[in-house]
């Protein structure tokens, strides 16, 4: 995996720096070496799947995206328990 990440960089890298300097690159980073399939399948998988997975989160997530707070709701209590506000006091 090492070996597929350091050419990514290297690649990142060569974008950035202006053409006369690609060969410091070259010179200053690891050998290089040929992705072996393993990383790759590797790299793939997970180019696949974490935007899978982010779905998932969402739907796990649904209510409180909804601004639901069902689950944190507050047990209701009886309606004979509330002081009503809108009737007064007579003594």
């Amino acid at each position: 995996m090492s070996g597929l990440l350091t050419q990514v960089i290297r690649r990142q890298a060569l974008t950035m720096i202006p053409r006369r300097m690609e060969s410091a690159v070259y010179l200053a980073g690891p050998p290089v070496n040929k992705v072996t399939s393993k990383e790759k399948l590797i790299a793939l998988g997970l180019f696949l799947t974490v935007p899978m997975l982010y779905p998932i989160y969402i739907m796990s997530n649904l209510q409180s995206y909804n601004g639901s707070n069902r689950s944190f709701a507050k047990k209701k209590t009886a309606k004979a328990d509330k002081k009503q506000s809108g009737k007064k006091a007579e003594h």
